[in-house]
Parts: structure tokens; sequence; C-alpha cells
């Protein structure tokens, strides 16, 4: 009995000393933003630190040195005195343990296939070295946080879940609704498909939040808002958390910066206009790595350097005739754009863009893991936000997300182009199994669409 109880106090000081490692730069970023009481965000704060040591290598001696590692635990500890907030740093630390003896009793992690990818890419990063197999930076810093004797593999389900009551808690306070409203979001943790994907170490679901947060934060009244630098730094870890995000969601990103710079002349406003830049640019950074080594279009530094500087052109000159006509025709443009791609897709693919459509629409109608029943809840809670909202602007945010839907459809032949190897190519379809016979991504974009709008399903009970 005594062994068991010592072989357990060592794997909770094991898990400690790699909690406290991981959380502490999130705490001093907390206080720097004077917002040490938003327990649910100091997660988020870290793995914004953590991220950027896929590309700043030295970082990774914070990790790897007993030196650099008792200098945090230092650092931990004068945080403690100085700011006295035990709250803080205990709610964040028994909230991974409690996610962390959950995983160790019953084992509901999801392995997927990007799990070996992303651990060998930590291991190299941690190595000091650049290579990375093409994973999102914020991917690999969570699987970092190691050592001889134990892992932290849940802490995408902690900052996901984490960011995700914070998103819910805001939209109740905003719309005056009773607690009991979080119930309505149940329903959909029991979409099989929404689980698995929920329990695995890719970022999908964190992303999810991260997005939720931005539309929250734009369409707060100003004096409600959170400093500027703290939706600087969502925004970035939103762009960085998945490689594809930049892409994906320029449209919606457009949409959310014009709405959060609302009656603001950036023109004339040379520091937030570089706060920015540098916003919208240091993901690019941060996953420079995990680009170099991609292959596909959302991999491209061209393209995504151009993307940054269209964004922030746009954004900064918001109110030029040009733009307010876009602007007032976006939807427009947006289905245009779609009609567009898919013209040029099949133009270079032929009929190997039809198996494409066809094979993630059969996809998402599939029965077996509840796939048709997200895209179905996905639409209804669409129909019922677009329908209950006067404001304009919100409005053309929930019309942009169902075309993001559309787009994520449309783009798949240049997923599949890439990663579909001969069973793509040779363009045989009949007998093939509907699940990642072309390392179908698409679909895990699209319940990342989805779960962003969970927390909006609180608002079916409102009035307004």
């Amino acid at each position: 009995m005594s062994k068991y109880l010592i072989a357990g106090l060592l794997m909770i000081t094991e898990q400690l000393a790699l909690i406290i490692l991981f959380i502490t730069p999130g705490l001093f970023i907390s206080s720097f933003f004077n917002m040490k009481t938003e327990f649910l965000l100091t997660s988020s704060f870290a793995i914004f630190f953590w991220g950027f040591s896929s590309f700043l290598i030295p970082m990774n001696f914070f990790i790897n040195s007993s030196y650099f590692k008792w200098l945090i635990y230092l650092m931990f500890v004068i945080w403690i005195f100085k700011f006295k907030n035990i709250k803080n740093p205990l709610f964040n630390i028994l909230l991974i343990l409690l996610f962390e003896l959950i995983n160790n009793s019953f084992g509901v992690l999801h392995i997927v296939s990007t799990s070996q990818i992303t651990f060998d890419s930590a291991l190299s990063n941690l190595s000091y070295q650049s290579g990375v197999l093409g994973v999102s930076s914020i991917q690999i810093a969570l699987l970092k946080f190691f050592n001889e004797s134990y892992i932290l593999l849940t802490l995408q389900q902690c900052l996901a879940i984490s960011l995700m009551v914070f998103n819910i808690k805001s939209l109740i306070t905003q719309n005056n609704l009773k607690a009991v409203t979080t119930l309505t979001i149940i329903p959909a943790f029991f979409i099989f498909s929404v689980l698995l994907e929920i329990m695995t170490i890719r970022t999908h679901f964190f992303a999810s939040q991260l997005l939720c947060f931005l539309i929250i934060e734009s369409f707060k009244p100003k004096y409600n808002r959170f400093s500027r630098g703290v939706f600087f730094l969502f925004l970035s870890l939103f762009i960085s958390s998945r490689l594809e995000n930049l892409i994906i969601y320029f449209p919606l990103i457009f949409l959310l910066l014009r709405a959060y710079f609302y009656n603001e002349n950036l023109q004339n406003d040379i520091n937030q206009s570089s706060m920015l830049f540098v916003t919208l640019l240091s993901p690019l950074i941060a996953n420079y790595y995990g680009y170099s080594y991609s292959q596909d279009l959302r991999a491209n530094l061209i393209l995504l350097s151009f993307l940054v500087f269209l964004l922030t052109s746009l954004t900064i000159f918001k109110d030029n005739l040009f733009v307010e006509f876009v602007i007032r025709h976006f939807i427009i443009f947006f289905i245009a754009s779609l009609v567009f791609l898919s013209g040029c897709l099949y133009y270079l693919f032929s009929f190997k863009a039809i198996n494409s459509w066809l094979f993630i629409i059969n996809h998402l109608l599939d029965t077996h893991r509840g796939w048709v029943t997200a895209v179905c809840y996905f639409i209804v809670i669409l129909i019922y936000l677009i329908s209950r909202t006067n404001n304009v602007k919100l409005k053309r945010v929930y019309t942009t997300f169902f075309l993001t839907f559309v787009l994520i459809i449309v783009s798949s032949p240049l997923h599949h182009s890439i990663y579909g190897g001969e069973l793509w190519s040779s363009g045989i379809v009949e007998g093939l199994a509907i699940y990642n016979p072309f390392d179908e991504s698409q679909t895990r974009s699209f319940l990342q669409l989805f779960l962003a709008l969970i927390p909006f399903s609180v608002l079916i009970s409102s009035r307004t």
C-alpha cells in the first residue's frame, strides 16, 4: 500500500512540476494585461508564449535545462508573493490535474495518425532542430511538456474547455441570460464525430474557441472590452493555431477586424496600424518551419504574406469607397468567389474535382459517426442566429460562417491533389471507405467551424 502511495505522490509531483512550467508565462502575461482574476484565460496566455518556441528555438532551454526550469519555478513563487494571488494558479493546476487523472484512469484521448507526427516534431524542436513536419507551432508546443516519468497529454482539452466556458460565460453576461442556459450546448457533445475530434491532440477544438472569443470581443460595447493587446494576442493565437486558418478564415477575420475597429481612424494611428500588421504577421513567424515543411497551398508563404498585407490594408483603409462597396456587397462577392474557385478547380482537375466534392459531401452526410447530425445542427444554429439578430454586421458574420463551410467543401480538390496519392489521381472511388482515404482534413475543418458556433447556442433562450 505504501509503495503505491509513494508512487502516486511521485507522479503528482512530476505532474505539478510540468504544469507549473507550462502556466507560469501565462500568469505573467495575465498580470501584464491586469487580468489576474480571469483564471480561464491563463492557459491561453501560456500557450501563446510557448508557441513561439517552435521558431525561437533557444526558448526550448526553458523546458530542457534544469537551470532554466528552476528559474521558471522561482518566477512562479515570485509571482504568487508579488500579487498575493493563489487562486489563479491553483485553479489551473487543479484543472489540468483533473484532466490528466481522467485520461490516466479511462484513456479518453483519441489517438490519431497525426499524433506521431506532432510528437516527432516536438522532439525535434526540443533537440534544437527546425524540422517540424507541417504542424502548427501551437500543436507542437502542447506536446513538449514531459520528462522521464510523465507527459502532459490533455493540455489541448484544458485550453479549449477553459476558453469555451469563458465564452459561454461572456455570452450569458452580455445577454442577461440564466446560467441554466449552458445546458443547451450539451447535445452537441453527444455527436460521436464531434466528441472524437475534441479528444484528439489536434488543435481544431482550441482554434474554434479562439474564433468564438474574437467574435464576442469584436461585437462587445467598447467600454466592456478587454485591452486591445488582448484582442491582438488572441487574433495571433487563432491564426497560428492551425496552418490553414489564415486562408480559410480570411473573410471572417476581415469582417471581425472591421467590426472591432468600427468608427476608428487607423490611417492616422501609426501605432495601432503597426500593431495590427505585427499581429497578423506573427503567426507566419511562429509557424515558419511548419509552413516550410508543408507541400500544400496553406503553407505558401508568398500567398500568406500577400493575405497579411491585404488584410492589413483593408482594415486600415476600411473607409475607402471601394472597401465600403465590397462590404455592402460582401456576401455577393463571396458567393462569386466560390463559383469562380469551383470553375478553376474543375478546369485544373476535371472529373477528379467532382470526385473530391462528392467524396466530402458523402462523408458529411454519413450517419455512422453522426456527421450528418453535426451538419444539420450547424445549419439549424446558423438559421436561428441569422434570424434572431437585427445587427447587420453580425448577421453578415453568421452568413459568412455558412459560406466558409461551402469554401471548405469547394477547396477540397486542392487538399486531395497533394495528399490523396494514387487513389485520388486514379479517380477510382467505387469500393473506397469514406474515412480518410484522401487524408480527409476538410471534414475536421468543418468541425472546427461547428465547434466555434456551439457557445452561441445559449442564445436560443434569448428573447432578443
